[in-house]
């Protein structure tokens, strides 16, 4: 071989057969089991996430329910919101309460009966049901809470008389 010459390489023929479309079976099984494992992780991230907030809310929630059937109406305003708070006074707050004690009478522990968890940009969001059974009647409650600096405070509050049990159709 002179020095002007120019080793040539030889180079393998492409190979053939099923190994192609194989490997792009393979590639793309890989990748949608990657997007399935975030979907995965960010799925557990949101319930544990939503679970702690329920936990949080729900302390709150009893606390305030607690201290109006105990008279601790100071106590169970402070729990309140700053837009309840903003909008609607303390007196008229403690009145609510008082009428609400009047219709119901004194009651225990009250019965998580639904939770529902909010969460985007305007914060957390959890909307909490009980079922209290009253020495004078049973009520359903349903409040909202809002997560503030201060932790989870209530935004809204509804009491509803439990439907009587009326005749039976059968």
């Amino acid at each position: 071989m002179s020095d002007d010459q120019i080793p040539v390489q030889e180079v393998p023929p492409p190979k053939t057969g099923k190994s192609g479309p194989f490997k792009i079976f393979a590639c793309c099984g890989i990748g949608c089991l990657g997007v399935i494992v975030l979907l995965v992780i960010g799925i557990l991230y949101s319930v544990g996430k939503s679970g702690d907030a329920i936990h949080r809310a729900d302390l709150v929630a009893q606390e305030f329910i607690a201290d109006v059937d105990q008279n601790q109406y100071k106590k169970a305003y402070a729990l309140v919101s700053l837009p309840w708070s903003t909008n609607i006074s303390e007196k008229t707050s403690e009145e609510t309460f008082k009428l609400w004690q009047k219709m119901v009478g004194k009651f225990g522990k009250p019965k998580l009966t639904g939770q529902y968890w909010y969460g985007g940009t305007g914060g957390e969001k959890v909307t909490l049901g009980y079922s209290l059974k009253g020495s004078k009647s049973a009520v359903t409650v349903r409040v909202v809470l809002v997560s503030e600096t201060a932790g989870f405070r209530l935004e809204s509050c509804n009491f509803t008389p439990a439907p009587k049990a009326g005749p039976s159709t059968e």
